[in-house]
């Protein structure tokens, strides 16, 4: 098989002009255009490829060849976030990288603080396509890479359906579908081909005669009156050649005594829910109606035996079809079987209906036919009007969509191409895509860091400095993904510093760290102590994984609010002491994210011989079963706010300690019970415990409507808290 010589010529020129085009987009950084025409360039290799010699063939090669060696020194593909597998391209390269992370990894034990991160980036392409029929289009994504989405925006005319497939090899995903489409909303359109209102390719409501003759008032200028059969025995003999199936045999016709004449009205048909402007313009969805019912006849005609004929003129394929309305003798000398049974029904136009296309011109004509074939009675009396007519033009009216995808939505896997093909499917109608948006996941070379330090009015002057994990400092507002320390002075020295370890740097960080002076101390009204400061801080805007404050003590005691109110400067909750302190020096003081209201203060009265009584009470109680038996446990008591372990009584029947007052969460380990573990958080202990948590192991011979596999019981009467969690393995399908 070969190329014609002009086809082979041709498309040399093109390799060649191709071949130029990407040496000017390479000196422009038009890295995108060069690989596209780089694609160009190998289908044309490859077509050419098949119909030349070894030495076309060798020459085809190298030329493409060079172009890739030209385009990866340019470094056009990795611009494009093309994947490419190092060790094939590069071997020797890849290797020695892998020795020297090796080395790193060894020399320093692993390559810690920094985190490869990626998300994904939404980009959007413009297309401006347009389709009436089946078709693909090769889509260049704006910005390459590994693609996660693909959603469609557009429109589809009305009575159309449609669909779009993202073609990679020969997957085929399907993008849009306007079956499944959320909805097209607002439907517009304007009218095809640019023709106004009334108007059509410059005819204009119209009453033709023989001669195309017409005056303003639509009468013939040669003879002011309607045709009717002459004096002279005329033979009249009209067919419709597109509709008629029948041709009408010759009568002889004899002229009436007097002239009769039928003034035709054609007119759009006011007052129904067709056409409602009545300018005959509609959408492809719409209808558009005429009528003749105001005609005027200057005799008295028997409306039996009148007929109208309706002829839809299409002015683009310049075909036409027509029907009848009225009598059926009238109707068959038109040439066409009667579609109605009354001659004024009015005549309904839509698209596509007898062969109406975008733009039309329907013209009627009203006939009164009384004749009689009685051999001794043989007459012919028939009054025809003019013909009249009006536009009827159409336009495709569009549904929108935005955003639309089916199997495309999310979570595509290996589409790490270029560009892709979209196959079009489009039946009845047309379909706009207007922009294609899409999801790349990307690789996030840095993040943008904005805080700010601010009390309950709003900021104030404090130092914040972020340290990397290696203990350098960071300088700007930008930085890799990965774990860091941020430090905070305040300038108004209410705390010497706060330090967060452990921040989760890996998307944009914006916000307030919030550390606020309360200058009333009353706003801490906690019993017995008279409170020399107290401060708030809010880190919610960080996620860290431990966080130290460092204060200088101002009294002997630090207290600490859960429910502490930011804005407010109040304290929700109740004051739990926390740590002693001793007056002038540092001390520092675990906090949580959602860490709180803290005061300095001093207990009131004589406690120096008395601390322990008033400080702790006596925790002395056992788990027990519902016979009173006592059950092997361990207690642990948790800082609830810290969630640091406080105290821990392990695995006996009778628990006997001293505890500090204050709000525990209580987690008890059980052995040998149905229940493997109970969880009760904010359980408030302000006196001494003589009883606690029970839990009964009940045998499950228990009646009922269900195969139990275990039944138990926890009594949790005694104590305040919370909220508990019981945990255990599920012997059944449901508690």
């Amino acid at each position: 098989m070969f190329l014609e010589p002009k086809e082979k010529e041709k498309k040399y020129k093109e390799f060649g002009k191709t071949l130029t085009d990407i040496e000017e987009k390479l000196v422009e950084n038009k890295h995108l255009e060069a690989v596209r025409l780089y694609l160009r360039l190998k289908t044309l290799s490859e077509e050419l490829k098949k119909f030349g010699n070894i030495h076309g063939i060798v020459f085809l090669e190298n030329e493409v060849k060079g172009v890739y060696e030209k385009l990866k020194e340019a470094n056009a593909f990795h611009s494009l976030k093309v994947r490419f597998d190092p060790s094939r391209i590069f071997p020797f390269a890849a290797l020695f990288i892998l020795i020297v992370l090796g080395a790193l990894f060894f020399r320093y034990g692993g390559i810690t603080g920094f985190v490869a991160v990626h998300e994904e980036r939404s980009y959007a392409d413009q297309l401006g396509l347009e389709f009436s029929a089946n078709s693909s289009y090769n889509w260049f994504l704006g910005n390459a890479g590994d693609l996660k989405s693909v959603k469609l925006s557009g429109s589809l005319s009305s009575n159309a359906t449609a669909k779009v497939y993202l073609k990679k090899g020969n997957q085929l995903k399907l993008v849009f579908d306007s079956e499944q489409a959320s909805g097209l909303t607002s439907v517009t359109g304007a009218v095809a081909g640019g023709q106004g209102k009334g108007q059509a390719k410059g005819l204009n409501k119209t009453n033709e005669t023989d001669d195309n003759e017409t005056t303003d008032d639509g009468t013939n200028q040669a003879d002011e009156t309607n045709q009717t059969a002459s004096p002279a025995n005329e033979t009249i003999n009209e067919t419709d050649q597109s509709t008629a199936n029948e041709t009408n045999e010759s009568i002889q016709l004899s002229l009436p005594a007097a002239q009769r004449n039928i003034s035709i009205e054609l007119e759009y048909n006011s007052g129904t829910l067709f056409n409602p402007d009545d300018d005959g313009v509609e959408s492809t969805a719409g209808a558009i109606d005429f009528t003749v019912a105001n005609s005027d006849f200057n005799f008295d005609a028997d409306e039996t035996k009148l007929c109208t004929k309706w002829v839809t003129y299409n002015l683009d394929s310049y075909e036409s079809t027509t029907v009848c309305y009225g009598n059926s003798d009238c109707c068959s000398f038109v040439g066409v079987l009667p579609s109605a049974s009354s001659w004024n029904d009015f005549f309904v136009s839509t698209f596509g209906r007898y062969n109406a296309g975008l733009e039309n011109l329907i013209s009627a004509q009203i006939v009164f036919y009384n004749v009689s074939l009685e051999p001794e009675n043989i007459y012919a009396d028939i009054v025809i009007s003019n013909l009249s007519s009006l536009d009827a033009n159409y336009y495709h009216a569009y549904g929108y969509f935005n955003d639309e995808c089916v199997e495309t939505c999310s979570g595509l896997s290996g589409y790490n191409e270029i560009f892709y093909e979209l196959v079009v499917e489009v039946e009845n109608g047309v379909l706009k895509l207007d922009n294609i948006s899409y999801n790349i996941l990307e690789e996030i070379k840095e993040v943008n860091i904005n805080l700010n330090v601010e009390d309950s009015s709003g900021s104030i002057s404090a130092v914040l400095d972020i340290y990397s994990s290696n203990g350098s400092l960071v300088e700007g507002n930008k930085v890799e993904p990965g774990l860091y320390t941020i430090e905070v002075v305040p300038g108004n020295k209410v705390i010497e510093k706060v330090r967060f370890e452990g921040v989760n740097i890996t998307k944009t960080l914006a916000g307030n760290i919030g550390i606020d002076n309360v200058s009333d101390s009353s706003k801490a009204n906690i019993t017995d102590v008279n409170v020399s400061k107290v401060f708030a801080l809010d880190p919610s805007k960080l996620n860290f994984s431990s966080a130290t404050l460092t204060g200088i003590a101002s009294a002997s005691a630090l207290y600490k609010c859960k429910e502490w109110v930011f804005s407010g400067e109040e304290c929700a909750g109740s004051w739990v002491k926390i740590a002693d302190l001793v007056v002038g020096e540092e001390y520092n003081a675990t906090i949580t994210p959602d860490d709180p209201g803290f005061a300095e203060g001093d207990p009131t009265g004589n406690i120096s011989e008395n601390a322990t009584e008033e400080l702790n009470v006596t925790f002395d109680v056992a788990i027990k079963d519902a016979s009173g038996s006592e059950i092997n446990s361990t207690l642990q008591f948790i800082d609830p706010l810290t969630d640091i372990l406080e105290e821990e009584s392990k695995d006996k029947k009778r628990h006997n300690l001293k505890i500090r007052k204050d709000n525990y969460k209580i987690k008890i380990n059980l052995k040998d019970m149905p229940v493997d573990e109970i969880e009760v958080d904010d359980v408030n202990i302000s006196s001494n415990i003589t009883e606690f948590i029970n839990i009964d192991d009940v045998p499950n011979n228990i009646t009922g409507p269900y195969n139990w596999t275990e039944v138990f019981a926890v009594d949790a009467s005694k104590i305040n808290f919370s909220s508990a969690v019981i945990r255990r393995n599920a012997t059944g399908t449901a508690l």
